[in-house]
């Protein structure tokens, strides 16, 4: 035996320097993600799973028939017919009984709505009831198509190709301004209507917060359309180290 080996036990004083590439790493309870069984956790394998083809073809399928059920509600509220009906909320409000046993500072009133029936309309008046619904469910439509659209080029394994990113920037900008058109669109043409039907128009106006809800959606999707930018410069990035 040479003067320079050494007994492996005397290489280390303390035992817990020992190299313990035996032992297994032990890993945080909380990051693991199999289950107790060892295997995969549901809910993760789902999450991180890619789209098959037949999740894309479902997918596409619900697309589709969205898109058909816009065109169809665009062209039922085009339908000529010998009346129109609209709905307006009623200017007053009516009290009614409250029930036994009641608070003391609680009163409850009765918000009805009136509704509208126009005998042989014209076209203008027929447009104008129209009008809120043909471009919500424009907006559906084409919201649809755009997801279809994103859909097939991420599975495609184009999901930060310049065509996707521009669809995805265009959804959340029909969205975002779409959201706020309708309700604004909805006031005018209940306005219009009442100045032909009566001799001082009253028109309700019905201001609810949910109205920004399409603002934030959008915002949101021109986020995530950055996220895909930031992608597709690190692709370019990459193709040129190789």
């Amino acid at each position: 035996m040479s003067e320079n080996s050494t007994p492996e036990s005397a290489r280390f004083e303390n035992p817990s320097e020992r190299p313990a590439s035996d032992e297994p790493i032990p890993q945080d309870p909380g990051s693991d993600k199999t289950g107790s069984s060892g295997k995969p956790n549901p809910i993760t394998r789902a999450i991180s799973a890619p789209l098959s083809t037949t999740d894309v073809l479902i997918t596409r399928i619900i697309l589709v028939l969205v898109m058909v059920g816009a065109a169809a509600i665009i062209v039922s509220a085009l339908w000529p017919t010998d009346t129109v009906d609209y709905v307006t909320a009623a200017p007053s409000v009516a009290a009614v009984a409250t029930p036994d046993g009641t608070a003391a500072n609680v009163t409850l009133a009765h918000q009805a709505e009136w509704v509208w029936t126009i005998s042989s309309p014209t076209i203008g008046q027929r447009l104008l009831v129209a009008a809120p619904t043909i471009l919500r469910s424009a907006l559906v439509g084409v919201g649809a198509w755009l997801l279809l659209g994103i859909t097939t080029r991420i599975h495609r394994g184009e999901a930060f190709a310049e065509a996707t990113i521009s669809r995805l920037r265009a959804l959340a900008i029909m969205i975002m301004f779409g959201g706020l058109i309708v309700p604004f669109l909805e006031l005018g043409t209940r306005f219009a209507l009442s100045a032909q039907l009566q001799e001082s128009p009253e028109v309700t106006l019905l201001f609810s917060p949910t109205v920004f809800w399409p603002v934030l959606v959008g915002m949101l999707l021109l986020l995530l359309t950055q996220v895909f930018v930031k992608g597709q410069a690190m692709g370019d990035d990459l193709e040129g180290l190789v």
